[in-house]
């Protein structure tokens, strides 16, 4: 990271994705009709969330649309890479930990059995979309919610520790997402 900022790549690529996500027409179609007098599509930017004392954070984007008889609650999350190797397949997003929390919030709030999801991908390197969209029941989430609640739960006992050496080390971790900073300490390795 501290290359690609050096050289300014990171910006560049960064803006490169931004301009792909402003370009894409259903999302210009969206903004349309948020700023139509009556449309019945409300957009909500940069939603924050709270389901304290654990869980908070903000929504990229959730759409209210109310054109039909009932409410339609989207939540839409924009992804930015270089590859789209990176891109999941829809049942590992579905279950991703970031997606239960994100639809859990919303589906309680709005009282909803259920809410659609979009994560949407675009490309910083070349100019590409993809789309992953799916729907999530009140079932689905409050089933997988219990695995993430259990999950938490290791975290939060994990961070609530005085030493990150009485914790229980996950080698299967280490090399993940570009490696743990502390490998040092249970390899006995030196910088």
């Amino acid at each position: 990271m501290e290359y690609a900022d050096r050289k300014g790549l990171f910006e560049h690529d960064l803006r490169h994705g931004l301009r792909s996500a402003s370009e894409q027409p259903l999302l210009r179609e969206l903004r349309a009709l948020h700023h139509a007098p009556d449309s019945g599509v409300e957009l909500l930017i940069e939603q924050r969330f709270d389901m304290s004392p654990v869980f908070m954070g903000f929504i990229d984007l959730v759409i209210l649309d109310r054109r039909s008889e009932s409410l339609r609650v989207t939540l839409r999350d924009h992804k930015f890479t270089g590859d789209k190797r990176y891109i999941p397949d829809e049942e590992t997003a579905r279950s991703d930990y970031q997606t239960i929390i994100y639809a859990k919030a919303l589906i309680e709030f709005f009282s909803l059995d259920s809410i659609g999801f979009s994560y949407d991908y675009y490309g910083t390197k070349y100019k590409w979309q993809s789309f992953l969209q799916f729907e999530l029941t009140r079932d689905f989430i409050n089933d997988t919610w219990l695995n993430v609640i259990g999950d938490t739960q290791r975290v939060l006992t994990n961070y609530s520790v005085p030493n990150g050496a009485q914790t229980t080390p996950n080698y299967f971790s280490c090399q993940k997402y570009g490696g743990c900073e502390f490998k040092e300490l249970c390899f006995g390795e030196t910088k």
